[in-house]
């Protein structure tokens, strides 16, 4: 959400392309899918249509449903016309001039140098996420999208990398995809309200707010850095999500988005009001502190 921001165009605007078609893959494209029809009012039929799925063996297509008798892949099959012009990752990037690339796959290398440049050559700033974790299984290492996008690729990972170089000298921090930076907010979020469920709109609501607080995004609309520029003032690029270390303020802001959302769509049970909600959040916000002990070798109770 945060690179969508970025590049100003709005989620039902991208086409998006995920390279592993396993229940990570189909997890991720569902949500997002169902984000665009939420936000932005998209057709269900339609935004199924902005995914390509590639897995092992190339695109999803009806053949391949068929074949390997996956039922979970059905909604976002593509016709076996498009098989003809290949079914190969760099195939489909190149075909369908996505937006966005994410791998799921666990295959390493996956992301070649030939598939970053495809992506390269149809957008400004491509957002390509390699989410596939540990490190030794990544499609591409960052330094090498940096490399071959020429500094331009909006990237996150679900690894932790250190920061790498840009063409321009300075360095790029790259955003690690994990969830310590969102599930506490959800559950205290939900909890707070008192919530009977948890909604697609209360997760979307969490993202939202995750996005809202990405460095990167920040620095794009002139708060950290000159606006229009994803670059902040000294060159770097920042990570288009916030660091560990902010964690607890992070979520906690993630919570209050959370809460209001269950507030607003009916689901909260709250006997407060909603106006106290932030007061309310802090309240009951649980701090890591532990208070420092001295020894006292009379032992407890002892005169």
């Amino acid at each position: 959400m945060s690179a969508v921001g970025i590049t100003k165009t709005k989620l039902s605007d991208q086409t998006i392309v995920i390279y592993g078609a396993g229940s990570a893959g189909l997890g991720v494209a569902r949500q997002i899918r169902d984000a665009m029809v939420i936000l932005d009012g998209m057709d269900k039929e339609e935004a199924t249509r902005r995914f390509h799925l590639v897995d092992k063996d190339g695109l999803v297509t009806k053949s391949l449903v068929d074949k390997a008798q996956h039922a979970g892949w059905a909604e976002f099959q593509r016709n076996d016309d498009e098989a003809q012009e290949g079914t190969s990752l760099c195939d489909v990037v190149k075909r369908s001039k996505c937006t966005i690339l994410i791998g799921t796959s666990t295959h390493a290398g996956g992301f070649t140098e030939e598939v970053v440049k495809e992506m390269t050559r149809n957008n400004a700033h491509p957002i390509i996420l390699p989410l596939s974790n540990p490190t030794k299984l990544v499609e591409a290492h960052p330094q090498d999208i940096i490399k071959w996008s020429d500094g331009k690729a909006l990237i996150a990972t679900g690894s932790p990398f250190d920061a790498c170089d840009l063409p321009n000298g300075q360095k790029a921090i790259i955003a690690e995809c994990n969830n310590a930076l969102i599930y506490g907010g959800i559950g205290h979020g939900a909890i707070l309200a008192r919530a009977k469920k948890v909604s697609d709109g209360m997760l979307i609501a969490a993202v939202q707010r995750l996005a809202q607080l990405s460095p990167a995004l920040k620095s794009h609309q002139g708060e950290t850095g000159k606006e229009g520029n994803v670059q902040d003032a000294e060159g770097n690029l920042p990570p288009l999500l916030p660091d560990f270390e902010t964690a607890p303020d992070t979520n906690f802001e993630v919570s209050i988005a959370v809460a209001q959302c269950a507030i607003d769509e009916g689901l909260a049970r709250i006997d407060f009001d909603p106006s106290q909600l932030r007061e309310k959040a802090d309240i009951a916000r649980w701090q890591p502190v532990y208070p420092r002990y001295t020894y006292d070798a009379n032992g407890y109770g002892e005169s």
